[in-house]
């Protein structure tokens, strides 16, 4: 299903054209997990359960890029991404304002950023539903291509330094 899910959304939807045409690259899918995420409990919320608390990807390259897609609609009470702008993230000294962005969507929209340049983090829940969603790794490459362990690689933890964790990865162009 994780292949069939890249084609639709790369290739059936030209996303690929759309993504080298906005950064100029190429880029391989090194990473693919899908995962559901649960209201915090108020005295775990000082804890870093999933991502929840603002922070910068930073052993990455500038140009890597995360694609998000909901598999469920995500309202204003369901905690989706919240996002500083690469401007702010940049004059950023831990005094975080309001996100510039908060991901509200049905699952027919998908969010395409820069985590090793924005601020970013996980929203809370304020309710008893869960947030279900896709996150892609992209990394620059070449050409478009994705990581043939992707399967596997779903159950591991995302790698923090992808230039040496896919450098003899398999890859399959599309």
């Amino acid at each position: 299903k994780i292949y069939e899910i890249i084609h639709n959304i790369f290739i059936k939807n030209d996303l690929k054209k759309k993504i080298t045409k906005l950064t100029g690259l190429n880029y391989s899918i090194d990473y693919f997990v899908a995962y559901k995420t649960k209201k915090i409990r108020e005295k775990d919320l000082k804890l870093g359960w999933y991502a929840n608390h603002w922070h910068k990807d930073k052993p990455f390259s500038k140009y890597f890029i995360k694609v998000i897609i909901p598999i469920n609609k995500i309202d204003s009470q369901m905690g989706g991404i919240e996002i500083l702008s690469s401007k702010k993230s940049k004059n950023q000294v831990n005094n975080f304002s309001k996100s510039d962005y908060k991901m509200i969507s049905t699952n027919k929209n998908i969010l395409i950023f820069s985590p090793n340049l924005c601020y970013h983090k996980a929203g809370s829940i304020n309710n008893d539903k869960q947030r279900k969603q896709i996150m892609l790794q992209l990394n620059p490459s070449k050409k478009w291509s994705f990581n043939k362990r992707l399967y596997f690689l779903q159950k591991k933890k995302e790698p923090k330094f992808p230039y040496f964790s896919y450098l003899f990865s398999n890859k399959e162009e599309f």
